[in-house]
C-alpha cells in the first residue's frame, strides 16, 4: 500500500510542478532597495512597489524614491514609474490595490522636516501600462 500511495503522490506532484511557473530574479543597483508589495498584472507578470535610496547615516526615509516596476512573467523589467521627493513634501506609498482594469497607489504625504506628521492622503490611479489616470490628494486641515 505504501509504495503505490507514494507513487501516486509523486505522479500527482510531478504533474502539478510541470504546470507551475516560478523564477528567481535579482535586480542590483548601487543603492539600497527594498521591495514592499506586488500585485498580479493582467496577462501575466507583476506590478512591484519598491523604495530605493541611500540609507547610510539616514535616520528615516529622507533621501529615497518610491518606484513602481512592471515586470513580465520571467522577471524582466518592462517599465517603471518613479515618484521623486521634492524639497518639502515626501510621498510614502503604503499599498497597491487592484481596481478592475487599473490599479490604485495609496500613500501619505508628509513634511520632510517632521517625519512623524502626515499631512494628507494621496491616491494615484494607473493603468497596467503605468500610465497615470488620476492623482487625488485628500487633505483634512
Amino acid at each position: 500500500m505504501k509504495p503505490a500511495f507514494l507513487t501516486i503522490l509523486l505522479f500527482i506532484a510531478t504533474g502539478l510542478l510541470s504546470h507551475a511557473q516560478s523564477f528567481t530574479k535579482h535586480i542590483y543597483s548601487i543603492e539600497d532597495e527594498f521591495v514592499y508589495t506586488s500585485i498580479n498584472a493582467p496577462g501575466g507578470g507583476n506590478i512591484i512597489y519598491m523604495v530605493a535610496g541611500e540609507w547610510d547615516n539616514d535616520p528615516g526615509r529622507r533621501t529615497h524614491r518610491d518606484i513602481i516596476l512592471k515586470i513580465d512573467q520571467e522577471g524582466n523589467i518592462i517599465d517603471s514609474l518613479v515618484f521623486y521627493d521634492n524639497d518639502s513634501l515626501k510621498f510614502l506609498i503604503t499599498q497597491l490595490i487592484p481596481h478592475g482594469d487599473d490599479f490604485l497607489i495609496q500613500g501619505i504625504n508628509y513634511l520632510a522636516a517632521d517625519l512623524e506628521r502626515s499631512v494628507s492622503c494621496r491616491i494615484v490611479r494607473c493603468d497596467f501600462d503605468l500610465k497615470l489616470l488620476s492623482d487625488f490628494t485628500l487633505n483634512d486641515q
